[in-house]
């Protein structure tokens, strides 16, 4: 998105102001239109008004994200006590990236007449040439990237996890971990990294009579610092999936109301059962998980009928703990091992939005309906995950 309005259309849709920041910089149409001094020549009039009805509409907008990263600091400042990540933030955003700024709107005060516009110019130009915004953003991505794997890659990345971890630490609710870290660090880093990309494709790098499109190393960085912006975007949101219980372990407890899974023909008082979770077995696991006193059939633990059916819940008292990171449909079925492949099975579909909900952490028990009648108890445990947000 905004290597196409900075780049590809901005000499055709972006008004004026982006047409000659594109073609010729503004710092050489500044200088065509006072170069002689007094008023501008009547062929100029009108196309400088239209430049400086642009620069108001750009002030605003930056301005909104002024406003807006300014709010996410002062969000910050409520619960971050973290010195390193502040001072880190601190000069790149509010000293090196703020100075830059203020020197561009210097720079193109309407006020300002041929007299005094060139030493304001000078000013802006020297800024953008001893601390370019490049490098600033350089920062910004390497603080706030994955992958990494653009510009000059990742700085310190534990300040996106210090930022992380105090949203964690501070509030129980996921959803306010979440509102705190996209309007803090997530507010503050994107704002900045436009604020970046835009002074960079304004800035006055070359002298006043050579046009900026012509230099190479200008219109590469633009497009590297659009493609970078996109992971930006992409990372921090992602990163926002960290404040997430997104582990979940499942256990099965109970198999309630069976009915007599046997043949008719078979004359017996129990059932032989295992259960499978996704085609693997799940219990149990060897003659141990049976605790009835009964022992095992063919990987299958012999439990009395009375215990299975007609409206009763058998607890499964040593079933284990399946972990899971991702939202998926469970199939869990209940097998009746029987002699002579007279086997009979339930099938249990437990459907992602029945048992994975990422936005709590707090313990759930869900049954598990089968059209027979028959059920499944089954809890659910919900954790962080604990990692860094570099690559790997």
């Amino acid at each position: 998105m905004f290597k196409n309005n900075f780049v590809v259309k901005s000499a055709i849709n972006q008004g004026p102001l982006s047409t000659i920041a594109d073609i010729c910089t503004i710092g050489s149409t500044l200088f065509s239109v006072f170069g002689g001094g007094g008023d501008p020549p009547d062929p100029y009039a009108d196309e400088f008004r239209k430049i400086f009805e642009r620069f108001d509409q750009i002030d605003r907008k930056l301005d909104e994200i002024e406003e807006q990263v300014q709010d996410g600091f002062s969000r910050l400042e409520l619960v971050v006590r973290k010195e390193f990540a502040n001072e880190v933030l601190d000069d790149l955003i509010k000293e090196r990236l703020a100075e830059l700024e203020e020197n561009y709107r210097a720079y193109l005060d309407p006020r300002l007449s041929s007299e005094h516009r060139g030493a304001y110019e000078d000013t802006f130009r020297i800024s953008c040439a001893e601390d370019s915004p490049y490098t600033i953003f350089q920062a910004l991505y390497g603080h706030s990237c994955r992958q990494c794997d653009q510009l000059i890659g990742q700085f310190n990345q534990y300040i996106m996890d210090t930022f992380v971890d105090l949203a964690i630490q501070n509030y129980d609710s996921i959803q306010e971990r979440i509102d705190w870290f996209r309007s803090s660090y997530t507010t503050i880093m994107v704002g900045a990294a436009v604020k970046a990309l835009f002074l960079h494709s304004v800035c006055l790098y070359q002298p006043r009579d050579v046009c900026q499109n012509t230099d190479p190393v200008w219109r590469g960085r633009l497009i590297q610092m659009a493609d970078a912006l996109e992971e930006i975007a992409s990372s921090l949101s992602a990163a926002e999936e960290r404040v997430k219980c997104r582990r979940k372990t499942l256990r099965v407890t109970h198999m309630c109301n069976l009915y007599d899974m046997d043949p008719a023909f078979i004359k017996d008082d129990d059932m032989d059962l295992r259960i499978e979770i996704d085609g693997e077995r799940y219990w149990p696991r060897d003659v141990g998980d049976c605790t009835d006193g009964l022992g095992m059939f063919n990987n299958a633990c012999m439990i009395q009928d009375i215990k299975l059916i007609n409206g009763a819940c058998y607890a499964i008292k040593k079933s284990v703990w399946k972990d899971y990171t991702a939202a998926k449909k469970l199939e869990i079925v209940i097998v009746d091992e029987d002699a002579f492949s007279f086997d009979d099975e339930i099938w249990f579909d437990l459907w992602p939005e029945e048992w994975y909900d990422s936005m709590t952490c707090e313990d759930q028990h869900i049954t598990v309906q089968h059209s027979s009648g028959s059920y499944l108890k089954v809890t659910i445990k919900g954790e962080l995950i604990h990692e860094t947000w570099a690559a790997s």
